[in-house]
């Protein structure tokens, strides 16, 4: 037997090569900015729904928009700020808070490398995937679940129009189905849990009928 130290670039290349991973890439993963242009692209119509009640209901608050709308609008340039925060705590005050301000983080955090995806565009990426992430390892695999690559994880009404319409033209590869997220105002706080237990069902439902990407609206 010969011994030998292979270089860790050689080894690399050998795993690379030994099976056609580019090719089953390709044939597994569907890029969404690919797809035709969808039908309906156009913004919905206006909603019945007040716009201060819609605000309230995605949890928009008064320093959303002086601190972050208003200089963007007026800049055209994204806000610079910081993670501090001395305002009291959620608990303990006095005025309506978004339910996420009711938790902290019991430790500092910091990203490193910075999470900056057009000055860090090597090590860091807006890239997401909608689907289950394929096992690497099961190359024998013969109906591997397939992935939709969308550039960015914030989706417009064209990109939302396109998704709606993937059906079509995926030859039903991706299927869509709508769950409505909302519930009357007047079935109190019981009602989230009640939603809850209705979505999850709903959604259950869905998959089984062979639908793979859910939309909350």
């Amino acid at each position: 037997a010969v011994c030998c130290i292979i270089d860790d670039a050689e080894i690399k290349l050998q795993l690379a090569n030994s099976r056609p991973y580019r090719q089953w890439i390709e044939r597994l993963q569907i890029k969404l900015e690919s797809l035709p242009a969808p039908r309906q692209a156009a913004v919905p119509a206006q909603s019945p729904v007040a716009l201060l009640d819609r605000q309230q209901a995605f949890g928009w608050t008064q320093e959303d928009y002086k601190f972050i709308l208003e200089p963007m609008a007026s800049t055209g340039e994204e806000v610079i700020g910081s993670m501090g925060n001395d305002a009291p705590l959620a608990v303990l005050s006095d005025r309506a808070k978004p339910f996420y301000n009711y938790f902290r983080q019991l430790f500092a955090q910091v990203t490193n490398p910075p999470i900056d995806p057009i000055r860090e565009q090597m090590v860091m990426s807006l890239v997401s995937f909608i689907g289950p992430k394929p096992n690497l390892l099961d190359i024998n695999n013969v109906n591997p679940p397939l992935r939709l690559e969308v550039s960015q994880p914030v989706l417009d009404f064209a990109a939302m129009a396109q998704i709606r319409d993937i059906e079509q033209v995926t030859g039903k590869k991706f299927r869509s189905f709508e769950l409505d997220i909302t519930y009357p105002a007047a079935w109190g706080p019981e009602g989230i849990e009640a939603r809850v237990a209705a979505l999850c069902a709903r959604a259950v439902d869905a998959v089984q009928s062979g639908y793979n990407i859910l939309l909350g609206v």
